[in-house]
């Protein structure tokens, strides 16, 4: 049987056996390519030496296939840029290769393991940077190895994993449109197993909804929010007169300062550890804005008010231990106190009672509890 037509056949069986991994599959053509060792990917298509996988049995040509796939799938061909081919490729293929034996998929003889799934390809890499290089002693298939002079000066072309190599783009550029261009194929996969009632491996499919929905820092988030409370609206009628010598007629913000800014500190045990970084950031973001600063220690009540002005940055906040705790205070003591925020910033672990009625402010739950999210405001997580 001819390569291709053996590789075709392998993709049909991966559809029927296991669909989500055959899906993916089909978002590349396959290219005929001595010049490479086995397979090799770069997230637009399959090259494929063709005597290598005159070598494999079929399921050891589904498996390579279900491997040589799954790293677009997870991002390995942008995420590689720059780094040294053969550690990266290594550091990949135990990531991938954990996930298929999960899957009971038949791998070629010399495919890496080491039983550990809790790495990342990042950790991994790195770890075999830190190791010491040690000299090639056992022979590959064929004859095939690093130094048989096949792949010699061919960066890119190796596969020391032997069971199906990736490399990445030149540019960023290139590295971003692949990146962009397989969040699409993987979202239409895993809806297409959605609405079909498909299985997705369960370790896998949480790296995937990682790299579809990426965790923003919550330093970033804190930024935005403030910046955003403090640009409310512009005023056309008033032009920015640092934009106007330059010929431009831009609108000026209808304040460029916040009004008062109210950050409520939950006194409960779980927040005390996250105080100084709170406080470092918090700091950082309001020290660009003139701001009146409300400081309020609440648990079930609220048992402290500091007046601070951007000129009292940075922030020193106190482990104050406390009660069972109730948000409403905070909230009653704003109003009874006749302060307009811009926003408030509340630093809890959500665990209390909260106020049934969004207020008319904007409100920000920095919260130590990744598990739980606030019924109301938004919710960031340390």
């Amino acid at each position: 049987m001819k390569a291709k037509d053996k590789l075709l056949q392998a993709r049909s069986l991966l559809l029927l056996d296991h669909a989500f991994f055959g899906l993916l599959a089909l978002k590349m053509p396959f290219v005929s390519d001595a010049s490479i060792e086995t397979l090799l990917t770069d997230g637009d298509e399959i090259r494929y030496n063709p005597k290598y996988v005159s070598t494999l049995s079929m399921a050891q040509t589904i498996g390579t296939l279900a491997h040589t796939t799954l790293h677009p799938a997870l991002g390995h061909t942008w995420r590689g840029g720059g780094l040294e081919h053969d550690a990266w490729n290594k550091a990949c293929d135990y990531v991938v290769n954990e996930t298929l034996l999960r899957e009971e998929f038949e791998l070629p003889k010399g495919f890496l393991t080491d039983g550990q799934s809790n790495l990342s390809a990042e950790e991994r890499y790195t770890r075999i940077m830190q190791k010491p290089s040690q000299p090639q002693t056992k022979p590959q298939p064929e004859g095939k190895g690093k130094g048989d002079g096949k792949s010699k000066g061919k960066p890119g072309k190796s596969d020391p994993g032997r069971c199906g190599a990736v490399t990445s783009k030149q540019t960023k550029k290139s590295n971003k449109e692949q990146k962009s261009k397989w969040k699409v194929n993987v979202a239409q996969v895993m809806e297409q197993m959605r609405r079909t009632q498909g299985t997705i491996p369960a370790n896998l499919k949480k790296d995937l909804e990682d790299l579809l929905n990426p965790k923003i820092p919550w330093t970033t988030l804190l930024r935005d929010f403030v910046e955003r409370s403090a640009k409310n609206d512009y005023n056309w009628n008033k032009p920015n007169r640092r934009y106007l010598q330059n010929g431009f007629v831009l609108p000026s913000l209808l304040s460029e300062e916040l009004n008062d800014i109210v950050i409520a500190i939950d006194t409960s045990g779980s927040v005390i550890d996250k105080l100084n970084e709170f406080a470092t950031e918090i700091s950082g973001v309001l020290s660009a804005y003139q701001a009146q600063i409300h400081l309020l220690y609440c648990d079930a009540a609220v048992h402290t008010h500091r007046q601070l002005t951007s000129q009292d940055l940075p922030l020193k906040l106190q482990a104050i231990g406390g009660g069972g705790t109730n948000f409403n205070p905070v909230f009653d003591f704003i109003q009874q106190h006749d302060i307009t925020p811009s926003c408030l910033i509340y630093l809890t672990d959500l665990l209390g009672s909260f106020p049934t009625i969004e207020p008319d402010y904007p409100l920000l739950w920095v919260s130590s509890r990744p598990e739980r999210k606030a019924p109301i405001g938004d919710t960031v997580y340390l």
